[in-house]
């Protein structure tokens, strides 16, 4: 994520410098920042063989189903998908709609599982493992992307590809 979306060593300085100085076991203290969330959830079956990264990506649905996406990055490759998010979107309170990723499994804490946990069963580790077609994957026509008025943020930037 942080490869796709530099930006992310400035938002988060903290996680970047851990993340970088781990020690190739994965020991020592990853220090994660308040208001994000690490979500996770499978990658939705009818796009079985498309993957993806994006970095910020801030879209909204209005036809179907108020919904938003605001992520500084994900990641979808089978058989999962992960979206770095705002911890505290107030897209609700504000009309918007509830965050699209709202019923993905927060994996924050997973960051910080030391070298000991060698192999992890899932269905330990959430109870709801929802499928999700990210909104870049989805018909175009649904999800309107969203710009700052003044152009101030960068140009998202998407990377598709097909899977085996």
């Amino acid at each position: 994520m942080f490869a796709i979306n530099p930006r992310l060593r400035v938002l988060f300085p903290d996680l970047a410098y851990d993340l970088k100085h781990e020690t190739v076991n994965g020991e020592g203290p990853i220090r994660w920042p308040d208001g994000v969330t690490l979500r996770v959830g499978r990658s939705h079956p009818a796009m079985p063989r498309l993957g993806l990264l994006t970095s910020g990506i801030w879209s909204m649905r209005v036809l179907t189903e108020r919904t938003v996406h605001f992520s500084f990055a994900d990641i979808v490759f089978r058989p999962l998908m992960w979206s770095l998010v705002p911890s505290n979107s107030d897209s609700e309170r504000d009309g918007l709609g509830p965050q699209i990723t709202k019923s993905m499994t927060d994996a924050s804490e997973w960051v910080k599982y030391g070298p000991d946990r060698a192999s992890v069963d899932l269905r330990n580790l959430t109870r709801t493992f929802p499928a999700l077609l990210h909104p870049s994957l989805s018909s175009r026509s649904e999800w309107v992307e969203l710009m700052t008025r003044d152009g101030s943020d960068a140009e998202p930037v998407l990377v598709f590809g097909q899977t085996r």
